[in-house]
């Protein structure tokens, strides 16, 4: 990055079917909407620092997109890190669904260091209003993750909330959360990538 200003791509989720209904039909959440309206005051806090340039693999909160897409023009990018943003529902591994966990690509130890940038500034901001949230960590994960191992940069994936509990889910819609959130995401880059600045 020597002699250039570093560059972000923010992937926010385009999983536009992880959508949580109301009794009556209505909408009470959309993760591409929601994880898109997040990624909007990520960029806004890193265009404020002034210091990196930064670019979405999407235009417009509901534009149709396909990961396969957004991959491509990843690799395109001349991008130095790529940071996706999603919310999260149970398995398996964490049936009760709850928290914040971070995901890295196990064979790129940047990654790892890039899933700790971004998920201890988030934790911290959440927990002041949230203080049972519960840290799940950084981790693996068990699947090859489209948006770890093919944007062809150091990546790194966060599950900011759970979107299924009764608790995080109005957080993940909050502008206030969101802003936040943002604010955090956009330091943990910024140490990332500047980390004397």
């Amino acid at each position: 990055m020597a002699g250039r200003r570093p560059r972000i791509l923010l992937n926010p989720s385009c999983q536009y079917g992880n959508r949580i209904l109301g009794p009556d039909g209505e909408e009470w959440y959309n993760e591409g909407i929601e994880m898109y309206r997040l990624a909007l005051r990520v960029r806004r806090h890193l265009v404020a620092d002034g210091r990196c340039d930064v670019a979405l693999t999407r235009h417009g909160e509901t534009a149709p997109s396909l990961l396969a897409d957004e991959m491509a023009m990843a690799r395109g990018s001349g991008a130095d890190v790529l940071l996706a943003i999603h919310s999260n529902a149970p398995g398996a591994s964490n049936p009760e669904g709850r928290g914040q966990i971070t995901f890295y690509r196990d064979d790129d130890p940047r990654s790892r260091f890039l899933a700790e940038a971004v998920h201890e500034p988030l934790l911290a901001a959440t927990r002041e209003i949230y203080p049972q949230v519960l840290d799940r960590g950084v981790a693996t994960h068990p699947k090859r993750l489209t948006a770890l191992w093919d944007p062809g940069m150091t990546s790194t994936l966060i599950e900011v909330l759970y979107h299924t509990h009764p608790l995080e889910r109005p957080l993940l819609r909050d502008p206030s959360f969101q802003d936040r959130a943002g604010r955090a995401l956009a330091a943990g880059l910024l140490h990332y990538l500047l980390p004397a600045g």
